[in-house]
């Protein structure tokens, strides 16, 4: 049993310079590692998009949708399937999902594509 004159140590009071270089590298190599991963994933889809092309196909595509969907929504209002309040949301909302069918479709196509031209070699 320890004496009651004895000091207990708290866990940082008994390390040396050593220990302390090796903590603080390997909470710097542990910040720096996940931080990697973080930039990783940020930069994931804008360069898959750049990489597919599609900044110009979308150019191309979204008069033609924007159209489209605008007389869709229209005739809804008409009809009283959606409010007159939110019809510029659901152009947008409409935009956006047949505008990502098309780029799934399309980055779909080019992975198989991808994938032929592997097997042939």
């Amino acid at each position: 049993m320890a004496d009651g004159g004895e000091r207990q140590l708290r866990w940082y009071q008994g390390l040396t310079r050593y220990h302390w270089l090796v903590l603080i590298i390997g909470v710097l190599s542990w910040t720096f590692d996940c931080m990697d991963q973080r930039l990783f994933v940020l930069s994931r889809q804008p360069a898959i998009k750049d990489l597919t092309g599609w900044p110009q196909r979308e150019a191309q595509l979204r008069p033609d949708i924007e159209a489209a969907v605008t007389e869709e929504v229209r005739a809804a209002v008409q009809a009283g399937e959606v409010e007159a309040a939110a019809q510029e949301e659901e152009v947008e909302q409409r935009v956006r999902e047949r505008l990502n069918a098309v780029y799934e479709e399309e980055l779909r196509n080019k992975v198989d594509s991808l994938g032929d031209i592997v097997t042939a070699l």
